[in-house]
């Protein structure tokens, strides 16, 4: 999807066809263009992922009710 969203943001048509564009890319460039980027995106992700739980688990416990169990 990655590599999707970025060609659509290069096209100067305003407007691309996912559905065309995979087509597209698979025949010119091969099955694994859909897969470039692939680490960069994973190796961004997973660390912001982690702070965004963590921080999330901290709040929650912070902020629970103490009425609660």
């Amino acid at each position: 999807m990655e590599v999707l969203k970025c060609r659509a943001q290069m096209n100067k048509d305003g407007y691309l066809r996912y559905k065309h564009e995979i087509s597209r890319m698979v025949k010119l460039e091969g099955f694994r263009s859909l897969y470039k980027g692939f680490w960069p995106t994973f190796w961004r992700e997973i660390p912001g992922w982690g702070v965004y739980f963590y921080v999330y688990d901290a709040y929650k416990e912070y902020f629970k009710d103490p009425l609660t169990n």
